[in-house]
């Protein structure tokens, strides 16, 4: 059975810990054709760019690792920065990818919308969701300067705030005041359900990662012996693709909070249920 003949996964509805685990990878799974090629097309190419700055970031810090001032010089090097900027664009690209595609396939169903489709919607997305994420992200870290705890706190709580600026169409403080009347009563639940997804992210991406491990081992051990230049390409590649793999399985987690939202929304006001109501006092 191919997966148009397969029923669609209902996204509003109300579910537990599990069933959001479970819903998570069933959707990715159903939908993998369509949702590949949109990775691959509009995400894999950034993500790509920022593999490779990162691992030739790493192979500059690896020569003349001698010199500890030496190091820290490269370590804040503009190429750190550039790999910085570069890491930041293809998460955006990833999370407008992600969160275009569950709001299609809400507002369209299974089956019923194109690549270039997800695209339309992603582009006029993209440069909110750079700036949220820079100004997201300006807030966990003040929060977790601040004594660790609320920048945790408030990293579980603006994991949300994608899924409400796509699927509701909200502004930024709109949606920060949104995600914090959403996730009343269900910090916890979201916190257990975002550790889960990561650390299955994790343990699947440490495979992936693997052999950059070992590579960066013998890379250094090379430079301490000043026997580095043959190992460079090498590094580069494995470590390019390892990373483009294990960046990717960040869709298991994009997933799991698309429906942790679609969980709170129907938990705190039922809007398939008022759907059905209205459907029976006004039939089409």
């Amino acid at each position: 059975m191919d997966s148009l003949s397969k029923p669609s996964i209902i996204l509003q509805k109300e579910r537990d810990f599990g069933n959001v685990i479970n819903a998570s990878f069933s959707f990715l799974v159903q939908e993998f054709k369509t949702l590949f090629k949109v990775l691959l097309f509009y995400v894999a190419p950034f993500i790509l760019v920022s593999a490779i700055s990162s691992a030739m970031y790493q192979v500059s810090l690896f020569e003349n690792t001698r010199s500890s001032l030496n190091f820290l010089a490269k370590m804040f090097s503009p190429q750190y920065f550039v790999t910085l900027i570069l890491s930041l664009i293809s998460n955006v690209m990833f999370i407008s990818a992600m969160y275009s595609y569950f709001r299609l396939y809400r507002d369209k169903g299974k089956g019923n919308f194109s690549v270039e489709d997800v695209w339309d919607v992603m582009k006029t997305k993209i440069f909110t969701s750079l700036g949220v994420s820079i100004i997201v992200g300006l807030i966990v870290v003040v929060g977790i300067i601040l004594l660790i705890v609320p920048g945790i706190y408030l990293g579980i709580v603006l994991s949300l705030i994608f899924p409400v600026l796509f699927f509701e169409e909200k502004d930024f403080s709109e949606s920060f005041k949104r995600c914090f009347f959403l996730i009343k009563d269900a910090w916890w639940r979201t916190f257990g359900l975002l550790i889960i997804a990561y650390l299955m992210v994790a343990v699947a991406g440490f495979i992936f990662m693997l052999p950059q491990s070992i590579l960066s081992i013998t890379h250094t051990l090379h430079s301490l012996g000043g026997k580095s230049g043959d190992t460079h390409l090498t590094f580069i590649i494995v470590s390019t693709l390892g990373t483009l793999c294990a960046t990717l399985l960040h869709s298991v987690t994009f997933s799991a909070i698309s429906f942790q939202y679609f969980t709170l929304v129907e938990e705190k006001e039922s809007p398939s249920l008022e759907d059905k109501i209205n459907n029976i006092i006004l039939p089409e």
